[in-house]
């Protein structure tokens, strides 16, 4: 699975929490996924019962989401050159 993560085509983010120090790697558009789910969170209907709805994000995206302290806080991590 790590293997497929790094070959993907999908746009890699090492962020950390400058409050806890707390790292996850994250995919995609996932700040457009977590806008999303914040989004859900807030509505007032069930979105299940969209036939057309396909969202679902990383795994990773939802530990971020879920984290205790502010995703626009977050960081970029540095990596070593």
């Amino acid at each position: 699975m790590r293997r497929l993560e790094r070959e993907s085509s999908l746009e890699r983010q090492d962020l950390v929490c400058p409050v806890c120090g707390w790292e996850i790697t994250v995919f995609g558009d996932w700040w457009v996924d977590h806008i999303v789910m914040q989004w859900e969170e807030g509505y007032q209907g069930d979105p299940s019962e969209d036939e057309h709805s396909t969202f679902s994000p990383h795994e990773n995206t939802i530990k971020f989401y879920n984290h205790e302290h502010p995703a626009e806080d977050f960081v970029q991590k540095r990596r070593a050159p």
